[in-house]
């Protein structure tokens, strides 16, 4: 059970900001104020508390023609949870692919381009062009900054060269239950994105000017008279800045107009399981354990980073690891077994949305952002899996440095893009045995916004500096058949491993 408080608000910024009034607290559940042109701004807390949900809204119809659609597909999408949303990805796959295997069109893009419209005209990525009679299915992903990845329930659209008079009223129908749910938004299938935090509610009136308001670089939504957002806002201190937009060359100019200061009270923190934790130097802190550990006291962000977990697949364990700071102490906890784990909570450092207080001047982010390419070299490695410091990388190539033909995927390496990992064959394995100074390439695309990882120099398979690595040594064994898990057959490892 999440504790419920009532948001605490903050002095009015008026010494520093001195277009903005003090706020006008209401029962200590909201509060309000009026902005620089004129507008009344109200925020409050919303009693719903079941977690983050996901909008969508996809025309149910397509009209074919020769080359593409008649008119484009306006495609919409929201998240309520935008603080604790990395990036996104819109992937439309026909109706045969049932695992979700082979997208015939992706977008991506990051937090703050999420509740851009895409449009799409029928152009396809892979695989033939689409044909009258068809039916697609599209599919919304968001991903935290760990890879917990939150999905939406997928949503079929027909593509025909007309609309038969008994499917009129059915699509009619489908669209507006569609556009419905675009602002309830429904649960994710599955939940896999832990989050934390309450939701805020804003609602602003007399709003007199033509463009729409943002706050910090999310457009609200027109409901009756006014405007309203609601967005889940983690622990920790928020300005939500309040934006007019002027539009401008490729987007609008935000300018700002109010601040909406909030600090959300702390709530259960998530913990990071850790193993290792012997020569971890503590010092005092003054946070307080929860209930069922003891606080055994502060160790180095830079040191916590260097541990394992110990529950890899946990998705709150994942998360909190992942929002560590290197440069600030971390709270380390024991339970009455004795297994000690580590406590984070967002804050406004870690947060994507609403951005700390800093407020866009230019809103101008594309919604399909483009790829660099970079190398990663290995030293002569003895073990069959290669872990690359990236996640969801493309067109990848194995390279032999000094061969001049790259390794062929599935025969001589199986690659798992998504979670960027090489698993080596057998007879590879065996060849680079006999060559003792040989290095790997790995050369590869990742997105624009993805975490920049600077490597310098040759990664050398030394098994980890602190003894640990993606995979035991001795779950392994390389054969003459190849390359298999001791105690699982080759084809269920890979399978598992893969997919």
């Amino acid at each position: 059970m999440r504790p419920r408080y009532a948001i605490l608000l903050l002095i009015g910024l008026a010494a520093v900001l001195p277009w903005v009034r003090a706020p006008v607290v209401h029962a200590e559940s909201g509060g309000g104020e009026t902005l620089k042109n004129g507008a009344a701004v109200t925020w409050q807390i919303d009693p719903r508390n079941d977690g983050s949900r996901l909008g969508l809204s996809v025309p149910a119809f397509a009209q074919w023609m020769p080359g593409g659609f008649e008119t484009p597909l306006r495609i919409e999408m929201r998240s309520d949870a935008l603080a604790v949303v990395d990036a996104w990805e819109l992937a439309i796959h026909r109706l045969g692919d049932t695992q979700f295997a082979r997208p015939l069109r992706r977008f991506r893009g990051t937090a703050r381009t999420l509740h851009h419209p895409l449009y799409w005209s029928g152009e396809t990525d892979d695989g033939p062009a689409l044909r009258p009679g068809e039916r697609v299915v599209t599919r919304l992903s968001v991903r935290d900054v760990s890879g917990n990845i939150d999905r939406s329930a997928p949503q079929e659209t027909l593509i025909a060269r007309y609309m038969m008079r008994a499917e009129r009223r059915k699509i009619a129908v489908r669209d507006a239950e569609r556009a419905s749910l675009l602002d309830i938004g429904t649960a994710p299938l599955p939940r896999g994105i832990p989050t934390r935090g309450y939701l805020i509610d804003l609602m602003l009136r007399d709003w007199d000017e033509d463009e729409p308001p943002h706050a910090s670089g999310v457009p609200l939504r027109a409901s009756g008279d006014g405007w309203t957002s609601s967005q889940l806002v983690p622990t920790g201190r928020h300005d939500i800045v309040i934006q007019s937009t002027r539009p401008i060359i490729g987007g609008v100019r935000a300018v700002p107009v109010g601040v909406v200061p909030l600090t959300v009270p702390p709530d259960f923190p998530l913990m990071a399981e850790i193993k290792g934790t012997g020569k971890l130097e503590r010092s005092a802190t003054g946070h307080e354990a929860p209930p069922g550990f003891v606080v055994e006291g502060a160790v180095s962000g830079g040191q916590a980073l260097t541990r394992v977990l110990t529950k890899r697949e946990g998705t709150e364990d994942r998360l909190a690891f992942a929002l560590i700071d290197a440069d600030r102490p971390v709270p380390l906890v024991r339970d009455d077994r004795k297994r000690r784990s580590l406590l984070m909570s967002y804050d406004a450092a870690t947060v994507s949305w609403p951005g700390a207080g800093r407020a866009q001047t230019s809103l101008r982010e594309p919604t399909d952002p483009g790829t660099r390419r970079l190398a990663v070299r290995y030293a002569a490695p003895s073990r069959p899996e290669l872990v690359l410091p990236h996640t969801d990388v493309m067109q990848l190539d194995l390279t032999v440095k000094g061969e001049g033909e790259p390794l062929m995927a599935f025969r001589d390496y199986f690659p798992n893009s998504a979670e960027g990992r090489l698993l080596l064959s057998a007879s590879l394995l065996e060849r680079l045995g006999k060559m003792p100074e040989a290095v790997l390439e790995a050369d590869y695309e990742i997105a624009t916004f993805a975490p920049s990882v600077p490597v310098t120099e040759t990664i050398r398979d030394d098994g980890g500096s602190q003894g640990e690595s993606w995979s035991d040594a001795e779950d392994w064994s390389v054969t003459p058949e190849g390359v298999r898990r001791k105690t699982d057959g080759l084809l269920d490892r890979l399978l598992d491993w893969i997919f």
